[in-house]
């Protein structure tokens, strides 16, 4: 199986170790992984040891964009990923939430968002939107 990981700028700096253990962990089950980072980190702010070990393919991208660069943004992320494309989308923080739900659809796999607040909970996607949150 393979799995994308959607991680927003917040996230990386907030949560950077617990992500990078999940990501060994899944790798070492077996499953292939794919991160996608926002773009415009330094190398200090990813995580290192797998960027020099080049245990998963990584894919940078702007997170926050204007709604009429987006089918551009869309375009880009599923070239990068036509190689390697996954089997499901995890994503987390709220900037990668739209983007990640954005290439669920077009990609038609589930989409898993991390939320951890209740007040992330009344954020969450409804109705035709939330179609492909598993």
């Amino acid at each position: 199986m393979h799995i994308a990981m959607m991680l927003d700028k917040d996230r990386i700096y907030r949560e950077h170790g617990m992500y990078r253990r999940l990501a060994i962990g899944l790798m070492s089950e077996g499953f292939e992984l794919t991160r996608i980072i926002p773009h415009g980190l330094d190398d200090r702010d990813v995580d290192e040891d797998e960027q020099k070990l080049g245990l998963a393919h990584r894919i940078s991208v702007d997170m926050k964009t204007p709604p009429w660069l987006r089918p551009w943004r869309r375009q880009m992320l599923l070239e990068a990923l036509d190689r390697h494309q996954p089997d499901v989308i995890f994503a987390a923080g709220e900037d990668a939430w739209k983007l990640a739900l954005e290439l669920g659809r077009a990609l038609n796999i589930p989409v898993a968002l991390e939320v951890w607040s209740a007040g992330q909970l009344s954020r969450l996607p409804a109705g035709r939107a939330a179609k492909v949150i598993g």
